[in-house]
C-alpha cells in the first residue's frame, strides 16, 4: 500500500480586495490557472431567513467561503455579500475598510520562492479582476 505525503503549506499570505467578480467565478478562474482541485464553498449568513427563504433578501449579513488545496499551493478566499452590522467590518484587522473580498494564499516552502509568490498574488489579482493588499 503506498502512502501518499502531502507537502506541508507552511508560508501564508492574506490579502484584502475590492472585486465584483462572482466568488464561483473567481473560484472557476483560480482553478483554470492553477490547476487546483474544486473549491469547498460554504455560506454564511445572519436575518430572518427561515421566514423568507431568500438569503439574498433576508438576510442581514451573509458572507461566502471557498477552499482548494492543491500540492503546492491552497487558497481561502472570503467574499462579503452584505454587512448591515458595522461591527462585521472589523472582520480583516488591518485591512482596507472598503475589501469585501479577503484572500489567502499558502504555499508550500519547497515551492516558495519571492518571484513566484509574486506571480502568483499577480494571477489571483487577474482572477479577481483587481488590485491585492496585503496586510498583516
Amino acid at each position: 500500500m503506498t502512502t501518499l505525503t502531502r507537502m506541508a503549506l507552511d508560508t501564508s499570505t492574506r490579502f484584502a480586495a475590492l472585486s465584483s467578480v462572482t466568488l464561483e467565478d473567481a473560484c472557476r478562474k483560480l482553478r483554470d490557472a492553477f490547476d487546483v482541485p474544486p473549491f469547498t464553498i460554504d455560506i454564511e449568513a445572519a436575518g430572518d431567513i427561515e421566514a423568507s427563504g431568500d438569503i439574498e433578501a433576508a438576510a442581514e449579513d451573509h458572507w461566502e467561503y471557498a477552499t482548494s488545496r492543491g500540492e503546492t499551493i491552497a487558497f481561502n478566499l472570503t467574499r462579503i455579500v452584505k454587512f448591515s452590522d458595522p461591527r462585521h467590518w472589523t472582520w480583516m484587522r488591518g485591512a482596507p475598510d472598503d475589501a469585501n473580498y479577503q484572500v489567502v494564499i499558502s504555499w508550500a516552502s519547497e515551492a516558495k520562492n519571492t518571484a513566484a509568490m509574486a506571480a502568483d498574488a499577480k494571477s489571483v489579482a487577474a482572477a479577481l479582476d483587481c488590485e491585492l493588499h496585503p496586510y498583516a
